[in-house]
């Protein structure tokens, strides 16, 4: 008698839907990590022709045709957009060209050797938005003033005071505050009756408004003032150096720079002096990098180190700050790059650079604007009126 042959139960319903929706979950999962993953790949720089503003990607496409009166460089995803004329300083130029900072402004933010104040990257006159990576308004042009994003915030100013925005365009913060500055490892300066303090992500002070003006922190201290002299405190509020400088700079490398009565010196984290400059007139900017600019003649420069050393042997009539350790020089006439043993590491060829990011740089050549790469290969030709930072667009 032949055996009967095997009963092979199919599976049920349910377990095939399972199945199913397991592999589409694994479907799902893996395309969300290419397109996450492309996304982190691509760039993005606002450019203009013929008085407007557009976007283009990494490759010199555009994104988005020339359409607005300006946009700015992408944060968090976004890129400030005015659909209207604009009348305004941009104070963020000053500080690019110059990498100094003033004595009078509202905050200043040491950390990028700015001459401008708190809102050196607040954009004034016309109504102001956001856009996404693909050139869409995804926030309204609804603002007279606001600042980039920052840690998925940006700060903006209402009738009632500034406050915060999210990347939804919702209110994240109450605008409570006479002025703020940009998000930095969750914590914001922001002016509050007159004085200035430290805000965190949910709008609490961490730092009361106790000083006159501060700074962001850096090398962990924060330059802060009280009553037009100058010293330094820990991120929980305490004096970790009297305020007993005409002057300060903030820590690079474990010292900083101050002057008392015109004497220029360098300090340490307990305030013990380690140097002095030995010329007293001598002027001293900020360039990031653990380097700074010293005037040795009128108009013409050199790179030192923290603590006060010749770095390089050229001189130059102009050195902006570093950014991707190399920093625009105007070597005669024209314009290169040095890197942060002050060797020429891109020859002086252009007739303007801005600063390198993203590995790209625009610069300029017979009066159009490009973009070269950190070898000084030209990656986008000569062809646009102007142009601002490539950004990645996830970051």
């Amino acid at each position: 008698m032949a055996d009967k042959p095997e009963i092979k139960h199919l599976p049920s319903k349910d377990a095939i839907s399972n199945a199913l929706s397991e592999i589409g979950s694994t479907v799902i999962a893996r395309a969300r990590k290419d397109v996450a993953a492309l996304v982190a790949r691509e760039l993005r720089a606002a450019v203009k022709c013929d008085g407007k503003w557009g976007i283009i990607n990494q490759t010199g496409h555009f994104v988005l045709e020339p359409t607005y009166h300006d946009i700015r460089p992408f944060h968090c995803g976004r890129a400030a957009y005015s659909d209207s004329p604009l009348n305004f300083i941009d104070a963020h130029y000053s500080y690019e060209e110059y990498g100094r900072r003033d004595q009078g402004d509202i905050f200043r933010t040491p950390v990028d050797g700015s001459y401008g104040a708190c809102f050196y990257d607040n954009y004034e006159g016309g109504n102001w938005g956001f856009l996404d990576y693909a050139g869409s308004p995804v926030i309204r042009a609804k603002f007279k003033e606001l600042r980039n994003f920052s840690e998925n915030l940006a700060g903006v100013s209402l009738p009632s005071g500034e406050g915060y925005i999210g990347l939804n365009g919702r209110m994240a913060i109450e605008a409570d505050f006479q002025a703020v500055s940009d998000f930095k490892d969750g914590i914001a300066i922001v002016r509050s009756r007159e004085k200035c303090g430290f805000i965190d992500k949910s709008g609490r002070f961490i730092i009361e408004p106790y000083f006159d003006y501060v700074w962001e922190f850096s090398d962990g201290l924060a330059c802060v003032e009280i009553e037009r002299k100058y010293g330094f405190i820990t991120r929980s509020g305490h004096l970790a150096i009297q305020p007993n400088f005409d002057t300060a700079f903030d820590f690079k490398g474990g010292v900083a720079r101050v002057t008392v009565k015109g004497r220029q010196m360098l300090i340490d984290k307990v305030g013990s002096t380690i140097s002095e400059t030995p010329d007293e007139s001598q002027e001293v900017f900020d360039l990031g990098e653990g380097r700074a600019k010293i005037e040795i003649e009128e108009d013409l420069w050199r790179v030192i180190g923290v603590r006060g050393e010749f770095v390089g042997d050229a001189a130059f009539g102009c050195i902006k700050t570093y950014q991707e350790e190399l920093a625009p020089v105007l070597d005669r006439e024209n314009w290169g790059y040095i890197d942060k043993y002050g060797m020429l590491a891109i020859e002086a060829r252009f007739s303007s650079a801005r600063g390198f990011s993203s590995g790209m740089a625009a610069v300029g050549q017979g009066g159009k604007r490009g973009f070269i790469d950190r070898a000084g290969k030209i990656v986008i030709p000569f062809q646009f009126d102007d142009a601002r930072d490539f950004q990645n667009i996830g970051g």
